[in-house]
């Protein structure tokens, strides 16, 4: 998956802003969890975040998942941009979080998995294939 530019769009979009402004990380989970666990909630959660690197996963050959190094690139320059502290574990945490969500919602997409939920299927449907 190409990352470049998915920092550009995070910092365009006010959903991201406002995210970020909220939980004062990029990835967000809840506050029983040391870590973002790859769940339908936090997918649901993060969407604004999952968006743009959804987009880029659709047109990727293979649906192949990014690496890490590219993608703590595009979270670090965010991060410059933005004011956001990124911790003891700088860009690698968020990182890590991402790819898991993304390797999450592109098992469910794959398998075709129904929610009870309407709004996370039509959300991952939306986000995953696009307007199909």
């Amino acid at each position: 998956m190409e990352c470049e530019g998915l920092a550009l769009q995070w910092e365009g979009s006010v959903e991201v802003r406002a995210q970020l402004r909220a939980h004062k990380q990029l990835v967000s989970h809840p506050e029983t969890q040391k870590f973002c666990e790859a769940t339908r909630q936090n997918c649901v959660d993060n969407k604004a975040i999952l968006k743009p690197c959804l987009q880029s996963l659709h047109v990727t050959p293979g649906f192949r998942l990014p690496h890490l190094e590219p993608l703590k690139r595009e979270i670090t320059l965010l991060a410059e941009k933005v004011g956001l502290s990124l911790g003891e574990h700088g860009a690698y945490k968020p990182a890590v979080e991402l790819k898991k969500l993304l390797g999450f919602i592109k098992r469910r997409a794959a398998r075709k998995e129904v929610t009870k939920e309407r709004v996370s299927k039509h959300l991952v449907v939306y986000l995953f294939f696009g307007n199909a």
